[in-house]
């Protein structure tokens, strides 16, 4: 993970506004309501106020109480001191207590700290002295970022970047300073590259680790929630001493042994947790790299409950949650609803002592998990809850096989976390979106809305997202709004989304682009002369300047049939892009790697226009009508770490898909979708630098599948002479999306270089 984005305090005078109402609190049995009265912690830039920690409270309230401090004196610009019960003057100070363990705290009466679950916290007045406390030291944390946010002004907006407001004079109503502070969900995590610092999961309110167990932490932030058993989880077969018994990577499920086994590993690796000083708690879960091929008496059981492959599974790990239990009370097992396993079983009931997380990484991430589109997982998670009391929802957010594309499902992805709120067994959230980079699409808005609406779901979605687009984007916010919008209505009409169709999909479609841009034209020219906010607005084009520049040729092409002109300002794009790649870091281009700077180099290269490409030999003296030309804008880049678009002057267009050694990847696809009406020959233009490799080594393969068997292989003798040939792929073809044609590196040959598809009519 880069750490590139300098550290920035922007400055500026105004009211707090409505932040309040984001975080509107629980008024606690037995206080009283405050009405209106208000108290003054600062006039003209001075205050009666000291902050009071006390002397041996835990490192992470002590920290708490000297961020307050810092927020006081810059807001306020007063001298606010931070005092213990040992230094503070009676009588002399006005005080905000932090914490719990000192005297002070007694003095505001009874706090039911066990209806504030892990991390809520409590907030009260006594005459004119305030308390923030939690159930523990990450509640009192999150009261007082909450403190300093909704009373103070001071904003988090992305990671490293605060907005500290200039407020000599502040006069707090005590309303909501007599409340109590629950979030919905007692887990949440949002897995973002934006939010791996513990200092910016800590100011979003955010209480998970998951997955971030070698991330370097504070020792005085290192405190998270131990809801969800999330130390490394291990798999099945880990539990296992008796290898015979392992099952396609997990176990027999239903034979005594594993389970006496398992029984005894798992009380094992949770003994070592407690004399670390962690919970009684362990991830136990299956493998998912091959499928599973049932044992006989494990199919037998699934049979019996629903022919939910999870049955004998879930029988497994409540049988060794019962036995764990017993010689271990407090302990707690979490296992997973994943591919095979995510159908609930009929007939069966969860222990209270597992947690189950469901990961439904078959939905239509375009849609809220709840919705029509998504039926069949909206079944799956019902299911779950009649028979689970705990269950963590992980969810997916991003387009895995392209961080660099627009992932416009802004509105729904908000929208899904709001509905499952309404599922009170669903206590956990756990978001994936772009997670091991910065630089993923509004990875900040979107961090910061989704860790908003964990704590309140009843929040409005589109108030909170032009919250945040005003206090980040300022003058620009409503242009960015409309890109928003613009390209999340092209995907409800246009969709759906899809790892497959990316920057060819019709939602990118010239009309919506060209619009989406003049947005971003007009956020740019709101802000003229502000390099903070252009810079923030350059890192939010990064992914709408890729698809433009993947899509050019297209886009050329359809410019020139419509008699259009539009100036795809390429070398702008490049410089832009080049900026955001140096203030988020970004390192790959998608999940499983690949040089995005690489891509970007390319973005100055314009293709040659349409009317000036050379047609394929293949086609000479056809009729237009009669065949058609795909350029490799129109051509699915499927293994990012080993293919990518590139400058070939020997490319009809100068433009290339080139992929690296690689013998097991589909690095190149062309969907059948885009072919017209009736039916089609296929080709692919192909050339190869072969290296030294012998005449009959096979180098690459050309198929359209399914099914398999309608290959061409081209052997290094086939390709020495380094130009292109027009390859014919067998068969005839129709409009699918279920069809795709490929090509594979088969050798490790230094390079394949796709210049184009084309079609003929059959």
């Amino acid at each position: 993970m880069s750490e590139h984005v300098s550290r920035r305090t922007v400055l500026r005078t105004g009211a707090v506004g409505g932040m309040a109402a984001a975080f509107a609190g629980v008024l606690p049995a037995g206080v009283a309501h405050a009405g209106r009265d208000q108290l003054q912690l600062a006039q003209r830039g001075r205050s009666t106020y000291a902050v009071l920690a006390g002397s041996k409270d835990a490192p992470m309230v002590r920290r708490a109480a000297r961020e307050l401090v810092d927020y006081l004196s810059r807001v306020t610009g007063a001298a606010i001191p931070l005092v213990d019960e040992n230094t503070v003057r009676s009588g002399y100070h006005d005080l905000i207590v932090v914490g719990t363990n000192n005297p002070a705290a007694g003095r505001f009466g009874r706090i039911d700290r066990s209806a504030l679950a892990d991390d809520g916290f409590a907030v009260r007045v006594s005459g004119k002295d305030v308390l923030i406390t939690g159930p523990g030291p990450l509640g009192t944390l999150h009261g007082a970022y909450w403190f300093a946010e909704t009373q103070l002004g001071v904003h988090w907006y992305a990671e490293n970047t605060e907005t500290v407001p200039s407020r000599s004079t502040i006069d707090l109503d005590t309303d909501p300073l007599n409340r109590d502070y629950v979030p919905r969900f007692r887990f949440r995590q949002l897995h973002y590259g934006e939010a791996f610092s513990a200092e910016n999961r800590h100011h979003l309110r955010l209480n998970g680790r998951r997955d971030m167990y070698d991330v370097p932490q504070p020792a005085d932030l290192n405190v998270w929630s131990g809801y969800w058993p999330e130390d490394r989880p291990t798999f099945f077969r880990d539990l296992v001493t008796d290898k015979t018994l392992i099952q396609d990577g997990n176990v027999q499920f239903m034979n005594p042994d594993a389970r006496s086994q398992a029984t005894a590993t798992v009380i094992r690796l949770i003994n070592e947790r407690i004399a670390r000083g962690e919970n009684a708690s362990l991830g136990t879960i299956q493998w998912d790299a091959n499928p599973w091929h049932p044992d006989p008496a494990s199919q037998a059981f699934i049979d019996a409950h629903g022919g939910a492959g999870c049955a004998a599974m879930l029988d497994f790990v409540n049988d060794v949650a019962r036995r764990v239990r017993k010689v271990i009370p407090a302990a707690r097992l979490e296992t997973e609803a994943y591919q095979w396993s995510i159908q609930p079983p009929t007939g069966m009931t969860v222990e209270d002592n597992v947690v189950i997380t469901f990961c439904p990484i078959y939905a239509n991430r375009g849609k809220p998990i709840l919705d029509d589109a998504n039926a069949d997982q909206r079944a799956y998670l019902l299911g779950w809850t009649k028979i689970a009391k705990n269950i963590v929802l992980w969810d997916y957010q991003t387009m895995f096989s392209s961080y660099l594309m627009p992932f416009p499902q802004w509105y729904d992805g908000f929208e899904s976390l709001r509905q499952v709120a309404k599922l009170p067994q669903v206590q956990g959230l756990f978001i994936q979106g772009v997670w091991n980079t910065r630089g993923g699409d509004m990875a900040s808005m979107r961090t910061w809305v989704l860790s908003r609406l964990a704590w309140d779901p009843s929040l409005d979605v589109r108030r909170t997202v032009r919250d945040y687009l005003d206090g980040y984007y300022g003058a620009a916010a409503e242009h960015v709004e409309a890109y928003l919008r613009t390209l999340w209505e092209s995907k409800e009409a246009n969709g759906p989304l899809s790892e497959a169709s990316q920057y060819m999909s019709r939602i990118y479609a010239l009309d919506v682009v060209r619009a989406a841009d003049g947005h971003f034209a007009a956020a740019e020219a709101a802000v003229h002369g502000d390099q903070e906010l252009l810079d923030r607005l350059a890192v939010a084009r990064f992914q709408l300047d890729y698809v433009i520049f993947m899509r050019a040729p297209a886009y050329l092409e359809d410019l020139a049939k419509a008699g259009q002109t539009w100036d795809l300002d390429l070398g702008n794009r490049k410089a832009r892009a080049k900026r955001s790649l140096q203030l988020t870091g970004m390192s790959r281009y998608a999940e499983g790697g690949g040089d995005v700077g690489k891509i970007v180099d390319e973005y100055d290269v314009n293709p040659v226009p349409p009317g000036d490409i050379t047609p394929p030999a293949a086609v000479k003296g056809l009729p237009a009508d009669q065949w058609a030309d795909f350029q490799e804008s129109r051509i699915l880049i499927a293994a990012p770490w080993m293919t990518s678009l590139a400058t070939d002057l020997k490319a009809s267009n100068h433009r290339a898909l080139r992929m690296d050694p690689n013998d097991s990847q589909w690095g190149v696809q062309f969907w059948l979708d885009q072919l017209g009406d009736g039916n089609w020959r296929l080709f692919l233009s192909l050339r190869a630098d072969v290296g030294t490799l012998a005449a009959g080594t096979s180098v690459a393969e050309l198929g359209v599948y399914p099914p398999f068997g309608n290959t061409v292989v081209k052997t290094a003798g086939d390709l020495a002479d380094g130009e292109y040939h027009e390859i014919e792929l067998p068969g005839t073809y129709s409009r699918d999306s279920q069809h795709v044609l490929y090509v594979q590196n088969l050798s490790k040959v230094p390079a394949l270089w796709i210049d184009r598809v084309f079609a003929i009519k059959a």
